[in-house]
């Protein structure tokens, strides 16, 4: 279900809208909820990569959240430099441990 919502645009804004509507072929309309879906897209993706690199989230709800695949997910922690959660002291203590069994 759909309801209307009223904005005040700058003029700036209101003739980016303008040009975007002739670009799609279609009214203000379409041109507002299109360019909002994408800032919303953009904003969605900001706050997930965030909670990500403060811990607060798992790569697993990042992917639910995101509504992308795992692989997706880390393609994207990698791009924005995001710690995967082990660290080279991580590593070594496994390394020290797996020497310990032998």
């Amino acid at each position: 279900m759909s309801e209307t919502v009223s904005v005040r645009l700058d003029k700036k804004a209101l003739d980016e809208i303008e040009a975007l509507s002739k670009e799609f072929k279609s009214d203000r309309s379409e041109a507002v909820r299109r360019a909002l879906d994408r800032g919303l897209d953009a904003l969605r993706l900001e706050r997930v990569l965030a909670s990500l690199r403060e811990g607060k989230i798992s790569k697993g709800r990042a992917a639910e959240l995101l509504g992308v695949s795992i692989y997706e997910i880390l393609d994207l922690v990698e791009e924005h430099d995001i710690p995967y959660g082990y660290s080279a002291e991580d590593l070594h203590a496994d390394l020290r441990r797996l020497g310990r069994r032998r």
